[in-house]
Order: structure tokens, then C-alpha cells, then sequence
């Protein structure tokens, strides 16, 4: 297929393209919403070594880098974990009792990462409660401040400062519903693209209509149409009443119709000449 042909079946298909965007839209929002909307507390650490005499910078710059990348990886462990909790903040302790469990969870609430031959690490807590998520970030500065020690062995040669204290976001910011979205509609053109280039002549439908109800609507109306109601009392009496119908009088009348002209006393004329002579005369009680 040709460039021409392929534009003017996509031109032909949009509704395709339209249908698969929808869709991807629909289930990113889906999955996105499920995970639950979660703030970020964001707070920035600086790693400083104290030398004596002469250094090579290079060998200065390395060596800091080294323990910014070690003190990044330590925010994820166990114990580092428990001096959190410990620190004596305002946390919640919503963890799981199970170690592995309790160990994903906090994965997926912190975020550490050491920048590049500058020895700052960034550190980024993420909760769906936004005073958690600062409370958070307010423990792990004071855990690295007071203890960081514990995890290198440069002692008092090494120093955490602060570089920025931790600073929440307003609104949630993970997922990314707008990062999200953008890829569901970009993939969706792609795939609505080779759709359409696969399955030219075809259409996506979200539902087929049925046609049962337009069928059963017609032969309703076709089956009123060949039945004449004017002659119905209910039609030609406006103060008629629907009860009157199965009323017997005192003459043992049924809705007003002698006992002799009710059609039951004719029992022995053949079935079709019963039918047609109530059908002929309006009269359509006998069959309700």
C-alpha cells in the first residue's frame, strides 16, 4: 500500500483511530487511579569530606561521589528504615508486619538519587496523605544528619548538611495523569495506524445495535394496524370505564351485551366462522 492509499484509508478510518484512542485513554485512567494519587516531598543533602593537607581534587571529587551513591542505595534499606520510624516524627506507621512486604512498601515511598561528581542527593518522599509525605522527608534529613555515620567509614571525617529543606507539592503528582494520558493518545494513533493500514475495511464497534426491538416495534404496528378499535365502547364512550368491561348486569349481561349476542351461544359454527363474525362486527372481548 502506497503512501496515498494508506492517508486516504486513514482519512476513511478516523473512527477506528478515535475508538483505540478512547480505549487506551480509558484503561490509562483506569490503572493510573487505581494506584491512588500520592504527593512529593522533595528535600536535597549535601555529602562533605574534611581532608588534611594536600588532595587531588579529582580523587576528592570521586571519593564524594563514591559516598553520596552508597548513602543513596542506604535509604532503601531495612535498617535505615527503622531509624526513620525511630527518628521520633509524626509517621504513621501503615507498614506492612511482613518484612518483604514492609521492605516494597518504603521502596515505593522513597526515591534517592546521587547527582553526578557533585556529592548532593536528591531524596524524594511519595504519599497519598500530604502532612505523611513531609513528615517523611523531615525524618530521613535528621536520620542522615544524626546517623550516617553507621553506613561509611569515613567518621567524623564525613558531614550531611541540608542543602534544601523538604518542600511538599500542593497537589499529587504521582502518576502522571498528563505524561500518562500523553502516551495513551500517542499510542493510540500508532496503533489506530497500523489498524487501518492492516484492516482497511474494517470498523471497531464499542456495541452492536440491536435490532430485535425495531422488529417486534413493526410487527406490533403492523398487527394494530389490521385491528379496527373504533367501535370499542372505550373509544366511543368517553365516560366509559375499563371495569364495565367484565360488569354483569342483572339479566346476566357481560359489559352490556345480551347473553344471546355474546357469541358463546353460537359454540357449534365451525371455529373460523365464530372468529370472523366478531372480528366483522368490532366485537373483540371474546379474545381478552
Amino acid at each position: 500500500m502506497d503512501t496515498k492509499n494508506f492517508l486516504l484509508n486513514f482519512s476513511k478510518g478516523w473512527k477506528n483511530v478515535l475508538v483505540i484512542i478512547l480505549i487506551l485513554v480509558v484503561l490509562t485512567l483506569t490503572l493510573s487511579l487505581a494506584q491512588g494519587l500520592k504527593y512529593c516531598s522533595s528535600a536535597r543533602l549535601l555529602v562533605v569530606q574534611e581532608y588534611s593537607g594536600v588532595v587531588d581534587p579529582y580523587v576528592a571529587s570521586k571519593s564524594t561521589q563514591y559516598l553520596s551513591d552508597i548513602l543513596a542505595e542506604v535509604v532503601y534499606s531495612t535498617s535505615f528504615f527503622n531509624d526513620v520510624m525511630k527518628s521520633g516524627f509524626n509517621i504513621d506507621d501503615n507498614f506492612s508486619k511482613d518484612e518483604q512486604k514492609r521492605k516494597n512498601q518504603w521502596n515505593k515511598t522513597v526515591d534517592a538519587k546521587a547527582i553526578n561528581d557533585t556529592g548532593i542527593i536528591v531524596i524524594n518522599t511519595y504519599h497519598k496523605d500530604r502532612s505523611q509525605a513531609g513528615e517523611i522527608a523531615k525524618a530521613i534529613n535528621y536520620t542522615f544528619k544524626t546517623k550516617h555515620d553507621k553506613y561509611h567509614g569515613g567518621g567524623d571525617k564525613v558531614l550531611i548538611r541540608v542543602l534544601d529543606e523538604p518542600i511538599t507539592s500542593n497537589y499529587p503528582v504521582k502518576p502522571n495523569l498528563i505524561v500518562n494520558l500523553a502516551l495513551a493518545i500517542v499510542s493510540g494513533i500508532i496503533l489506530g495506524a497500523i489498524f487501518v493500514y492492516l484492516f482497511p475495511d474494517s470498523k471497531i464497534r464499542l456495541w452492536k445495535k440491536s435490532k430485535s426491538g425495531k422488529r417486534k416495534f413493526a410487527s406490533d404496528k403492523k398487527f394494530a394496524a389490521k385491528i379496527d378499535y373504533s367501535s370499542a365502547p372505550e373509544y366511543t364512550n368517553p365516560d366509559f370505564k375499563k371495569e364495565e368491561l367484565f360488569k354483569v348486569d342483572e339479566n346476566n349481561n357481560i359489559g352490556g351485551i345480551a347473553e344471546e349476542d355474546n357469541g358463546f351461544n353460537n359454540y357449534d359454527k365451525p371455529v373460523d366462522d365464530y372468529r370472523n363474525d366478531n372480528f366483522n362486527n368490532g366485537n373483540m372481548r371474546q379474545f381478552f
